[in-house]
C-alpha cells in the first residue's frame, strides 16, 4: 500500500508545484483552511505555545487534505472531519509532550 500512496502524493504534487509533464492534464487545486479546524485549534490552545506548532497542525491537515485530491471535483480541498480530528489530536499531544503539563480531553465534535 506505501507504495501506492507515495505515488499518489508525488503525482499531486507534480500537480500543485505546476510541473509541465502534468500541467496540461490537472490543475491545481487550493486546500480551504476552514473555520472549524481554527475553532478547534483555538479550543484547543489551553497553553501559550510557539505559533510553529498551530502553524505545524495546519500545515498537516493540508497535506492529509491533498490525499483527496481526486475526490473533489472542484478547485478547492475541503479540510473533512476525520482530518480535523486528526490535527487537533497531533496537537494536543505535541503540546502536552512539550509543556509536560496535563490537559482535560478535549472532544471532537460537527459543527
Amino acid at each position: 500500500m506505501a507504495p501506492k500512496i507515495r505515488d499518489h502524493l508525488t503525482l499531486i504534487y507534480a500537480i500543485q508545484t505546476r510541473e509541465p509533464l502534468v500541467a496540461s492534464t490537472f490543475y491545481e487545486k487550493k486546500v480551504v483552511l476552514t473555520n472549524q479546524l481554527l475553532n478547534l485549534l483555538e479550543e484547543a490552545r489551553v497553553v501559550s505555545f510557539s505559533m510553529r506548532l498551530e502553524k505545524r497542525a495546519i500545515q498537516l491537515a493540508s497535506a492529509m487534505s491533498l490525499l483527496n485530491y481526486f475526490n473533489c471535483r472542484s478547485d478547492v480541498i475541503p479540510i473533512d472531519d476525520t482530518t480535523c480530528k486528526i490535527t487537533l489530536q497531533f496537537f494536543v499531544e505535541e503540546a502536552w509532550i512539550r509543556s509536560k503539563k496535563h490537559f482535560h480531553c478535549l472532544k471532537f465534535s460537527r459543527s
